[in-house]
């Protein structure tokens, strides 16, 4: 359901922030398909994030929960660490995957979307 196309980076703010950008084949597949991924999307993304996780109980994943939030009048979700955003991700259109960091850099990277694309 992702499509080739893609872009990975992270955002220059007071710590770098991952930012990820996927197209969409088929935005169906890529929203059930990434609800079952949130299960693995932290370890998946672990080696990019500027957080450390330390869980308490020594289990090699922590339980983490995601949590449904709106930002910029776009549904996301969010995965919080002391109600803090280590991961966020959000479908601004039927065509587009936004994975971030944190709060502000997904929100750079929304405003860097052509108004065009977000209105199709």
């Amino acid at each position: 359901s992702l499509s080739p196309r893609y872009s990975v980076g992270f955002y220059a703010g007071s710590s770098p922030q991952l930012f990820a950008v996927f197209t969409l084949s088929s935005y169906e597949e890529a929203f059930a398909g990434t609800l079952e991924w949130e299960k693995f999307m932290y370890e998946d993304f672990k080696p990019l994030l500027s957080t450390d996780i330390i869980d308490p109980y020594g289990t090699s994943t922590p339980v983490l929960v995601f949590k449904d939030k709106i930002i910029d009048n776009k549904d996301t979700r969010i995965l919080l660490k002391d109600d803090r955003i280590i991961l966020i991700y959000s479908f601004p259109d039927r065509k587009t995957l936004i994975v971030a960091g944190d709060e502000r850099s997904f929100r750079e990277v929304l405003g860097h979307l052509s108004p065009e694309r977000l209105n199709q």
